[in-house]
């Protein structure tokens, strides 16, 4: 599922609209949130409190960025480190890719 924060240049008909034409070739439902209401929108603004605290705002003070490139490498170590090592939920819960693979699997 993709959701969008009332964006409208995300949307037009599949036929006309590249955006649009991506997410039905992949099959990804997209919604849109209700305006004027971020707490419809939780899981996304949790995460982006998340990548502020977890990532930012520790790795601006550890190093000075020459070129984007060199941030975006770094960003992506420590979305693979979320994704596939990090527990959820204060470590009561296993990461985002065991999660996913277990209820792929069949298996809550």
């Amino acid at each position: 599922m993709n959701e969008r924060n009332r964006g409208t240049k995300y949307c037009g008909k599949a036929e006309t609209h590249d955006y649009q034409l991506y997410l039905a070739l992949n099959e990804i439902e997209h919604t849109k949130t209700k305006a004027r209401h971020p707490q419809t929108n939780g899981i996304c603004e949790r995460f982006h409190k998340t990548i502020l605290q977890e990532f930012y705002q520790i790795a601006f003070r550890r190093k000075i960025y020459q070129t984007l490139d060199e941030l975006q490498a770094n960003l992506d170590i420590w979305i693979e480190h979320y994704n596939a090592e990090r527990t959820q939920n204060g470590g009561t819960v296993r990461s985002s890719l065991n999660f996913y693979i277990s209820q792929a699997a069949g298996n809550p």
